[in-house]
């Protein structure tokens, strides 16, 4: 049996995990975040690639010594190729899809 005075609760999930409930009327701070993860959901990707662990670790410490986070310095160097890539185009088959929707062939 579960305790039901408190806001929260958790249960063991069939597969080992334990998820937490919300017991009653979502608080609106609460309602607002999904709001807000839906809309991130619809408008935001999240890009990511495996690289050795000295090949992060050397970036990490450039990131440092510039004084940005790994993470802007990732953030910039996709939207700088995205610009390069709209104004970019490679003829097919030459090394490369660089071509955009908004590229004429």
């Amino acid at each position: 049996m579960r305790d039901t005075s408190e806001e929260f609760y958790t249960e063991r999930l069939p597969d080992g995990r334990i998820a937490v409930f919300f017991r009653g009327k979502i608080p609106r701070h609460m309602q607002n975040r999904s709001r807000q993860a839906r809309w991130d959901g619809k408008h935001y990707a999240t890009l990511s690639t495996r690289v050795p662990v000295t090949t992060a670790r050397r970036f990490a410490r450039a990131c440092q010594r510039d004084g940005v986070t790994v993470y802007a310095a990732l953030k910039a160097f996709v939207e700088a190729g995205a610009r390069r890539t709209q104004t970019t185009t490679r003829p097919p088959g030459t090394g490369g899809d660089l071509q955009t929707s908004s590229d004429s062939p």
